[in-house]
């Protein structure tokens, strides 16, 4: 079934995921309710917006095809790092169903902006492992990550992601780790000397302190049909976790590693809702993207798929669909 036919990557697959991915946002073209939540912490995301017309549709537009690329990319890297198998396309197509998962968040968004530069971190934060000097790599990273925080700024809690890699990889050096921290500098750096030169530094510093020190409450009140939307994602990746954590011996120590710095990188992003206790979506979207890379794992490594999980995949993407079309929330 569905499972099934994206394990392979042949152009008709390329096909019925833009398919699939146009059905799960036809609501943000049909009647959009886009909600967008970017303050002053977020400066090259508001700065994005004073590039695009002002209309909903246009993020929408935008917001589609970023996904999309988002997916392709994030497809590619696990491949490469051989935690998929070859030439399939199941990695995006989970993407695009965890990242579709509210009809509020269809279109361009602070997280699925942060989302591109965290995704290329996460490669190059990967590439780090075996090799005798990781410099280029890490630093890279560390500057994707930054970035990507001034589009999201509780992505900033990946840059955790960073510094517990040089302990699971074994590449913890001190002069590795003043690397990173320079990465981020570097481009906090440019952001403070934007702020200075615009005479807004006393201001930003303002913003930054109260951001850090202010704890909202969690409110997670939501609607019956995308409680479904969760619960059927959350079941699915308490499998994935619970067969990447029973089968991590029969992997190479490679995979191994890195499937624990996943794990890492979802509990990571999700403790963001430390701070964004009334944005539970803003959270739930970024722990999209580690949840992905695990639910792939999971389906496209198992040898046989069973026709329960395949039925049960294809309802989370039919359940996915009907929230986002039919949702009372505008």
């Amino acid at each position: 079934m569905l499972i099934r036919f994206f394990k392979s990557s042949f152009y008709l697959q390329y096909l019925f995921l833009i398919v699939l991915a146009a059905a799960l946002w036809i609501r943000a073209y049909t009647a959009p309710c886009l909600e967008i939540h970017a303050g002053p912490e977020s400066p090259l995301f508001l700065l994005l917006l004073q590039f695009l017309p002002d209309e909903v549709l246009v993020y929408s537009i935008s917001g589609f095809f970023l996904l999309l690329a988002e997916a392709l990319i994030l497809n590619f890297i696990l491949i490469r790092h051989e935690i998929v198998p070859k030439n399939t396309l199941i990695p995006a197509i989970v993407y695009i169903v965890l990242m579709s998962q509210s009809p509020l968040m269809l279109g361009l968004n602070p997280v699925l902006c942060a989302g591109f530069f965290i995704i290329l971190a996460i490669d190059r934060i990967m590439k780090t492992y075996g090799q005798a000097d990781p410099t280029n790599d890490v630093f890279s990273a560390a500057i994707l990550l930054a970035l990507a925080s001034l589009f999201y700024f509780p992505s900033g809690f990946l840059w955790l992601v960073l510094f517990l890699s040089f302990i699971i990889f074994g590449t913890f050096s001190m002069r590795i780790f003043f690397v990173s921290l320079s990465g981020i500098f570097t481009v906090y750096l440019y952001l403070f000397l934007a702020y200075f030169i615009t005479d807004n530094l006393a201001g930003q510093y303002c913003t930054y302190e109260s951001w850090f020190f202010e704890f909202p409450g969690i409110d997670i009140s939501s609607y019956y049909m995308q409680y479904m939307v969760w619960g059927g994602a959350a079941l699915l990746l308490l499998a994935a976790s619970f067969y990447s954590v029973s089968h991590m011996n029969e992997w190479n120590i490679s995979i191994r590693k890195m499937i624990l710095l996943i794990m890492w990188f979802f509990i990571l992003s999700f403790s963001t809702l430390v701070y964004e206790g009334d944005q539970f979506l803003n959270t739930a979207l970024l722990a999209a993207i580690p949840a992905s890379m695990i639910i792939s794992g999971y389906l496209a490594n198992r040898r046989k798929v069973s026709v329960l999980m395949e039925i049960y995949f294809l309802l989370l993407l039919v359940i996915t669909v009907i929230n986002n079309i039919l949702s009372p929330v505008c």
